[in-house]
């Protein structure tokens, strides 16, 4: 088997490292250093399928977004672990001013009448608040909150300028627990750990993908070049066969019409080796562009399609569950909780608060102290859906029908995995068959053409029974080169979808 650089071990353990991608793609960084001049060495680069894997994971855009995608998965899975533990948080609000006249009645004492004046009045004010926050085991929430705040204000009545500066100092603790919803904070922890996994479990099929999509894109390469070569094997067959004839028609041994059959048949190879040719170059490029490599460098691929190893089916376990059955299953276990809570909402809710705050307020700074107003306060608070003119019993309709269909696809996917992996074995099987078979089939035909040749060349055959034979060589030597592509593909996507 070629896929060797990246086998199923090796893309679980760099799935373990994943947490380290600094590590990693220091690792990486110092390779691609070490190997970079050896592949470069000369104008064009020599290519290997363990290279062509190296480059694809290091440079393709596919492989970097994946990255990204799991360092997001794991940013939200730390933000949900420290969502656990006490939460500090400091507010401080700049300086406000308020200015305002206001129409009203006002005592004068020189008069000893009230009577209308406009008075103006503003006010100078800052606060700073130290919040500390913890999600309790059983939903609920706790929290401890400390303000202090400044006030200064004025207002001028009868052209007498009051001024005034308060302080305050308050300190409250509040409780909040949810009675009928379950426990809110270990569900979107749970929620939050699923959708980690599923994070690693998608850039673990990231990684198979491209080493599948890679190996089939280099592959598709080797198989062109391979085409290329046959094209120009039954081109130099042609070829040969032309002067073959011209002599054979110079001497009166065949009539004309014979020469030119062969010449138009020689016409309709120099087409199919011109569209090889241009198939190589269209492969080629293709794999530039998913290996991140420049249009203009020139490569070759470096690979014995006549070595074919025979796959160890017995090193992989095909027995366990395949990883988009596992994010299936993983999705279905989220579907659940959030359906679950849901359904909650849509029933009676209840909801317990209380309190308890020390508020301080004086005139001075230094006079603050723990003394002041005290205030304690519980409250329950029920939501009772009485008549919702179906509203209520239609979304909970649409969320348990959206379940049941959640689960229905899980088990058909479950049994297409369990179709996929036993298809995948049998086509390795049949590829295997078929390489024994044309690679037999292709000697024969060699033994077969040499002898009509021969017969030929001694005119016991005319030419259109030399280009049958010709024909039928070039398609057993095409046959058997796909045979080993298609057995490597085969094999490809065999490993791509082990579980």
């Amino acid at each position: 088997m070629i896929i060797k650089s990246i086998n199923s071990k090796s893309v679980k353990k760099l799935l373990r490292l994943a947490r380290h991608y600094r590590l990693v793609f220091g690792l990486i960084l110092c390779i691609y250093l070490i190997a970079a001049p050896s592949l470069m060495a000369s104008d064009t680069l020599k290519i290997t399928l363990e290279d062509a894997l190296f480059l694809g994971f290091q440079q393709s855009p596919a492989m970097r977004t994946a990255r990204l995608d799991s360092l997001s998965a794991e940013g939200e899975w730390k933000a949900s672990r420290g969502g656990r533990l006490p939460q500090l948080k400091f507010y401080q609000d700049a300086p406000s001013l308020r200015e305002s006249v206001d129409e009203q009645f006002v005592y004068d004492p020189e008069t000893g009448r009230e009577q209308l004046d406009y008075v103006p009045s503003g006010d100078l004010r800052w606060q700073s608040r130290l919040d500390l926050n913890q999600d309790l085991p059983w939903g609920g929430t706790l929290s401890l909150s400390s303000r202090i705040y400044k006030r200064d204000w004025y207002w001028t009545i009868f052209e007498s300028k009051e001024e005034y500066t308060e302080y305050s100092l308050l300190h409250r603790v509040m409780f909040d627990q949810p009675l009928l919803e379950g426990n809110p904070v270990k569900r979107e922890f749970e929620i939050s750990k699923i959708d980690y996994s599923t994070g690693m479990i998608d850039y673990e099929i990231s990684l198979r993908d491209l080493k599948y999509n890679v190996t089939q894109a280099f592959l598709g390469l080797v198989s062109a070049e391979g085409a290329l070569e046959i094209a120009a094997f039954d081109l130099e067959l042609g070829q040969s066969s032309e002067t073959l004839a011209e002599r054979k028609l110079g001497a009166g041994l065949i009539p004309e019409v014979e020469l030119l059959q062969i010449q138009v048949d020689l016409a309709r190879r120099k087409g199919s080796h011109k569209q090889s040719e241009n198939t190589v170059e269209s492969t080629r490029e293709q794999l530039k562009l998913m290996l991140g490599l420049d249009l203009d460098q020139p490569i070759r691929v470096v690979f014995d399609v006549n070595q074919i190893q025979d796959v160890k089916i017995e090193d992989l376990d095909l027995s366990g569950e395949r990883l988009e059955t596992k994010r299936g299953r993983l999705n279905l276990d989220k579907s659940k909780m959030q359906t679950k809570a849901s359904v909650l909402k849509e029933r009676v809710n209840a909801y317990l608060q209380a309190y308890y705050e020390l508020d301080s307020r004086r005139d001075e700074f230094e006079d603050i102290s723990t003394t002041g107003d005290k205030n304690f306060g519980v409250s329950l608070h029920l939501e009772i859906p009485i008549f919702g003119f179906g509203t209520t019993s239609g979304r909970l309709q649409t969320i348990r029908a959206s379940q049941k269909r959640n689960e229905l696809q899980q088990k058909t996917r479950e049994a297409a995995a369990i179709s996929d992996i036993r298809g995948a074995l049998r086509n390795v099987e049949t590829a295997s068959d078929r390489i024994k078979i044309s690679n037999a089939a292709v000697a024969l035909s060699v033994k077969s053409h040499a002898i009509t040749e021969d017969r030929f060349e001694n005119g016991n055959i005319n030419s259109r029974e030399l280009l049958d034979s010709q024909l039928e060589l070039t398609r057993m030597k095409r046959e058997a080169l796909n045979a080993q592509i298609d057995y490597e593909l085969a094999v490809a996507y065999l490993v791509r979808i082990a579980p």
